[in-house]
């Protein structure tokens, strides 16, 4: 979000009072919080594309079941099975096949800053071939080969396949995992000069959780605090790659300011003058706080934390920056609906501490409405992270097997911690840890007052 000329001034004012004119300084805080809350999402996606998974243009996904070893990406859900790879398509087109799949599966293709692209590239029971171009790209493509046009030359593909398939009709659902899982690591991807050599091979690679340990939002949150300049200059790194497009002027603009003024704080601090350094660290840690409070404090009722705009962001930056460090790679509106509740009925913090037990009950006409699941999720606190249980338990949701309704058509979920040997818990109990947590509704494929965004959720009561 960058700030308007009044908004300037009136924080020019409260941070440094009265005084009737700007040092440079105060404009060195404004630039490194434009700079930060603009791209923080970039730092995420770059970080993924450079760590020790993050493979170009090759498809691969976590082992099932998931657990919370798994970190890479802030919130991953336990209710599908994920394919995802690094797209770049500068050199030529990548060779997508998706298999014959009778079942339910959803593909997400977003950009750096986390803005989902509307590329065409839709899920489809009969499978097919694809073409995956990018903008620069004007040479022939194979007969049979769907062509799909992708506006930016880098982005993150993403394919989550349902473990449980929805059977509308009859309001059941299929266990389908074993099917998913052969889905899943049939997909196949192929640079278009590799696959014309050889269209076989390209298949997605499954690998052990801990290749996805690396905690995003955890680093993310301790470098901006703790190691602000490190975090700026990598940031710059980021934003100079050639993989980072495309940047409107405002945007290189926006850079070329920070970036001087970087420079010549750097250059300051070298001789002993820090004061405009400290500044500017202080501005994007000022930031990363604006972007965390923008995220709680962006309820709906309840306590829950909701956003009509996910991946769809436009030029609200303060909202995509809270986006994806809470949600990384969501969908948008139409495909599904996020809340994040943190706090109880009375607006105390949820925590398992002191064996303390809470309990979400959907009346009968609160149970949102969808075509392909609701679930519920808990999270670590700050790090949007699985919680550790013994029952390896991380979800409940409309297609848990065992789920009891009450008499009156309601569900009463109980939220608790579980003892080290308890292996097995009820359909309607999920595990939570025995400190500070956060619990998230998904309803995929959102129908009614979920897809319209005026859906609120049922409170968080303690239970006594």
């Amino acid at each position: 979000m960058t700030l308007t000329k009044k908004q300037l001034l009136l924080l020019t004012l409260a941070l440094f009072g009265m005084s009737g004119f700007v040092r440079a300084s105060h404009a060195d805080f404004v630039a490194a919080y434009n700079y930060t809350v603009r791209y923080l999402p970039r730092f995420q996606t770059y970080a993924s594309q450079i760590a020790p998974g993050g493979v170009h243009n090759k498809l691969i996904g976590p082992a099932s079941p998931m657990g919370p070893e798994y970190k890479a990406v802030v919130a991953i859900n336990d209710d599908t099975l994920y394919t995802s790879s690094t797209i770049d398509l500068t050199d030529e087109p990548l060779i997508l096949t998706l298999p014959a799949y009778p079942y339910i599966y959803s593909i997400i293709q977003v950009n750096g800053f986390g803005t989902v692209l509307k590329t065409g590239l839709a899920p489809t029971s009969a499978g097919g071939t694809y073409a995956l171009v990018g903008p620069n790209y004007s040479g022939p493509l194979p007969t049979g080969v769907t062509k799909i046009k992708v506006s930016e030359n880098w982005t993150q593909l993403a394919i989550r396949t349902d473990k449980y398939s929805y059977n509308a009709t009859f309001s059941t659902y299929q266990d389908v995992r074993v099917a998913a899982e052969n889905f899943r690591t049939s997909i196949k991807l192929k640079p278009l000069s590799e696959w014309l050599d050889d269209p076989t091979g390209g298949e997605t690679e499954i690998e052990p959780l801990s290749y996805f340990s690396t905690p995003m939002k955890s680093a993310v949150d301790l470098l901006v605090q703790a190691e602000t300049k490190q975090f700026l200059t990598a940031l710059q790194f980021a934003m100079a790659s050639p993989s980072t497009t495309p940047l409107s002027s405002n945007d290189r603009a926006l850079i070329r300011h920070f970036n001087a003024r970087f420079n010549a704080a750097k250059i300051a601090a070298a001789t002993g003058s820090t004061t405009r350094l400290s500044d500017i660290c202080a501005g994007a840690r000022a930031a990363h706080d604006a972007v965390l409070a923008r995220w709680h404090s962006h309820t709906i009722g309840n306590n829950w934390v909701h956003f009509n705009n996910m991946g769809n962001w436009g030029s609200n930056y303060l909202d995509r920056a809270a986006g994806n460090l809470f949600i990384q790679y969501c969908n948008v509106a139409k495909a599904a609906y996020y809340a994040q509740a943190f706090r109880d009925d009375q607006s105390n913090i949820l925590t398992g501490a002191g064996n303390k037990t809470y309990a979400i009950t959907f009346a009968a006409d609160q149970i949102p409405d969808y075509t392909r699941f609701w679930s519920i999720t808990a999270y670590t606190s700050d790090a949007i992270e699985l919680v550790e249980n013994a029952a390896n338990k991380y979800v409940v949701a409309s297609y848990t097997p065992g789920l009891v309704k009450n008499l009156d058509g309601s569900i009463t979920l109980t939220l608790k911690t579980i003892g080290d040997n308890e292996t097995t818990v009820d359909p309607n109990v999920l595990p939570i840890p025995a400190n500070r947590f956060s619990v998230m509704l998904r309803v995929y494929g959102p129908e009614g007052s979920a897809k319209k965004g005026t859906y609120i959720p049922p409170v968080v009561t303690p239970v006594e």
